[in-house]
C-alpha cells in the first residue's frame, strides 16, 4: 500500500530578482491516482510559498498524505548551532535564527549575505560562510575561500562536510558546501532563503499538527490511510535520472523525474526504504539532516547518476580500486620531452586546436602549461588564422612549469590578436598578450 496520496518536488532558487525559465523556481506535483503531473514555474519564492502553502492545506483539508521536497540543505554541518549558541534543539534553533533575521522581500532581495557576515564577525576565527558579489563591502564575508575549516584529526571549528556530503564523496558525487553563498551551483544561498520558507510551512497554524521533518522529527514514515499528514524532506534532484522527461529547461525535467520517481517507488512499497537509509545518530537527527534518496553509508548506491568530477580531476568512470599507474615508457609515434622530464606528450595536434590568447578568462588556466612551437609556426607570429596552414603544428608539454628554466635556446614573442575579422598584428606592447616559446 502507497505511503502518501500526493507527491511536491521543488527546486529552489536563490536569484536576486524575479526570474522564469532556466535557473528559477520550478515545483511539481503529482497525485497517486492521476497520470498528469502539475508543473508550474514560478518568478518569485513569495509566489513559491504562496502555491506550497495552498497545495498543502489544500491536500490537508483533503485528508491526503503529502511528500513535499525542496532542492536545498536543511541543516548545516555538526557544532553550527552551539556556535550560535542557539536554545533548543539544534536544528529548531538554527532555523529560528534565520527565520529571525533573513528578510526576503516580493521581489526576490533579500539580506542574506549580511546575516551571513553577521555569523561569521560572531564565531570569529571559525567564521564559515565564504562568497559573495564583488560589489558588496562586507569585511567578515570573503570573497574567495578563505577559511580554515575543521580537519579529521582537529578539535574546535566547523566541518565544510556535513556526513550525507562525506558519503556522497566515497561514490565520486561532488554536491557544493553548504558555507558556499555565491558561484554556480552553490546551495548556501538557497538554504539561507530556503529554511525560512520551510519553517513557516511547518509550523502554519493549518499544517502544525500534521506536519512533521524528516530526519528530525521522524524516520520511517507510518501513515494511516485517511489521516492528513506532510512529511517535508530535502532532496537533491541531480541524483534520479531526468532526461527522458518533457521539459523545456533541465529544471522543469529534473522535478518532473523526482514525482515520478516517487511515485513508481511507491507503488511497489520501496519508498520507504528511502527514509530508512538516513543514519540513526544524533548529528544527522538533531543538527545535519540527510538527503532523501542517498544511502547509508557501507551500502552501494542504487541510483543511475553520472560521476561528477571533483575540481582538478579527470573525467571518466569511476573505478572501484586504486587507479592503475601509466608507464613512462616510449612509443613508435611519441617522442620523448625536450626538457628531460621523462614524459612523453601526446604528439603533434593541429594548429587550429591550441587555445585562443591569454586575455580571455576561459584559457587562462590553460595558458599555464609551456607551450612548445616549431620555428615555422612562431614566425608566422599567427595565433588564429583563418585557415590554418597544413605544416606547422603544437605539441603541449605536460611537465612542471620549470619547463622554460630548463630550456637552453628559447625567446618571448607576444602576439595581440585585433579582431576576429581584421588580420592579426604583431605588438610588443604591455597588457594582456600570449606568451610563446620558439624553440630553435
Amino acid at each position: 500500500m502507497p505511503l502518501f496520496d500526493t507527491y511536491i518536488a521543488v527546486d529552489w532558487s536563490a536569484n536576486n530578482e524575479p526570474k522564469s525559465g532556466k535557473d528559477s523556481i520550478w515545483s511539481c506535483l503529482g497525485d497517486e491516482g492521476a497520470i498528469e503531473l502539475r508543473v508550474a514555474n514560478h518568478r518569485t519564492r513569495r509566489a513559491a510559498e504562496a502555491w506550497l502553502l495552498g497545495a498543502l492545506t489544500a491536500a490537508a483539508r483533503a485528508r491526503k498524505r503529502v511528500l513535499v521536497g525542496l532542492d536545498f540543505p536543511y541543516g548545516y554541518p555538526t557544532g553550527f548551532a552551539a556556535a550560535l549558541e542557539v536554545e533548543s534543539v539544534p536544528w529548531k534553533g538554527v532555523w529560528a535564527y534565520l527565520d529571525r533575521h533573513v528578510r526576503d522581500d516580493e521581489r526576490n532581495v533579500s539580506n542574506r549575505f549580511d546575516v551571513a557576515a553577521d555569523v561569521n564577525r560572531q564565531l570569529g576565527r571559525y567564521a564559515p560562510f565564504w562568497g559573495r558579489p564583488k560589489h558588496l563591502m562586507l569585511p567578515s564575508l570573503p570573497f574567495l575561500k578563505e577559511v580554515a575549516y575543521l580537519g579529521p584529526h582537529e578539535s574546535g571549528g566547523l566541518s565544510e562536510w556535513r556526513q550525507v556530503e562525506q558519503q556522497l564523496h566515497r561514490v565520486r558525487i561532488w554536491p557544493q558546501s553548504v558555507w558556499k553563498l555565491f558561484g554556480p551551483g552553490t546551495v548556501g544561498s538557497q538554504s539561507l532563503v530556503g529554511i525560512p520558507v520551510v519553517r513557516r510551512l511547518r509550523d502554519h497554524a493549518a499544517l502544525r499538527d500534521v506536519s512533521r521533518v524528516w530526519p528530525f522529527e521522524v524516520l520511517v514514515p507510518n501513515l494511516h490511510v485517511g489521516s492528513p499528514a506532510v512529511v517535508h524532506a530535502e532532496i537533491w534532484p541531480s541524483i534520479v535520472p531526468f532526461a527522458h522527461e518533457m521539459g523545456s529547461c533541465p529544471d522543469e525535467q529534473q522535478v518532473r523525474a523526482v514525482v515520478q520517481h516517487w511515485r513508481r517507488l511507491d507503488r511497489v512499497d520501496q519508498l520507504a526504504g528511502l527514509f530508512a537509509a538516513a543514519p540513526d545518530n544524533i548529528s544527522v537527527r538533531h543538527e545535519e539532516g540527510w538527503v532523501l534518496g542517498v544511502p547509508v553509508p557501507g551500502t552501494e548506491i542504487t541510483f543511475a547518476l553520472p560521476a561528477r568530477s571533483a575540481p582538478g580531476a579527470m573525467k571518466g568512470p569511476s573505478r572501484s580500486g586504486p587507479a592503475p599507474t601509466r608507464a613512462r615508457t616510449a612509443s613508435p609515434d611519441r617522442q620523448p620531452c625536450l626538457c628531460g622530464c621523462g614524459n612523453f606528450p601526446r604528439g603533434e595536434r593541429p594548429i587550429h586546436a591550441r587555445p585562443r590568447p591569454a586575455d580571455q578568462p576561459s584559457n587562462r588556466k590553460a595558458l599555464q602549461c609551456p607551450l612548445m612551437l616549431d620555428s615555422a609556426w612562431a614566425s608566422r607570429r599567427l595565433l588564429r588564422p583563418r585557415r590554418p596552414p597544413p605544416s606547422p603544428t603544437l605539441t603541449a608539454c605536460r611537465c612542471p612549469l620549470q619547463i622554460r628554466m630548463r630550456l637552453r635556446h628559447f625567446d618571448y614573442t607576444s602576439v595581440r590578436v585585433a579582431s576576429a575579422r581584421r588580420r592579426p598584428v604583431h605588438k610588443r606592447s604591455s597588457g594582456s598578450h600570449f606568451r610563446a616559446t620558439r624553440i630553435t
